[in-house]
């Protein structure tokens, strides 16, 4: 085309749209990424956390219906009947004193071999001791709560032991 007949018809265009449109599509599209991958740098690690919170859970459910039917607490993992973690992701599940504790293992370096620790609460919000149901459960950890990949670990449970 000559040069003369490209300034006629406007200029370069790309499908109908100047070099401008597209500069201000690629902004938008550089923000956006921008603020998608932090988001997304949590995303493993929770993935991995929810699967060991859900072994935790199965295995909260068998120590309260234990409590219930035997109106104690259970000696160890093995008596609750959770002596098998069913996440790749939990290294154990030690169960002592109506506390539920599981270790991270393979999440992130800076959470591997640390714990999150549920403690079975009465209605009273007092540790259970076995002669009640177990009413809720309190969820701590060991982490370092100042670390960025704390945000991995359930909102519940971003508090250190007691």
């Amino acid at each position: 085309m000559r040069p003369s007949a490209m300034h006629r018809q406007g200029g370069f265009r790309l499908l109908g749209f100047s070099p401008l449109f597209w500069l201000a599509i690629l902004a938008i599209a550089g923000i956006v990424a921008a603020l998608a991958i932090p988001s997304d740098a949590l995303f493993v690690p929770r993935r991995k956390v929810a699967e060991v919170e859900a072994a935790a859970e199965a295995c909260r459910t068998r120590v309260a219906g234990f409590v219930a039917d035997r109106k104690r607490l259970p000696r160890d993992a093995a008596e609750a009947g959770c002596d098998r973690p069913a996440s790749r992701h939990a290294a154990g599940i030690d169960v002592s004193g109506g506390m539920v504790k599981v270790a991270l293992h393979a999440v992130d370096p800076a959470l591997d071999g640390r714990f999150l620790a549920y403690q079975a609460l009465d209605a009273g919000g007092r540790p259970a001791d076995g002669t009640q149901p177990v009413a809720r459960w309190r969820c701590t950890t060991d982490a370092d709560l100042q670390h960025a990949i704390a945000a991995a670990l359930p909102p519940d449970c971003r508090q250190p032991p007691v």
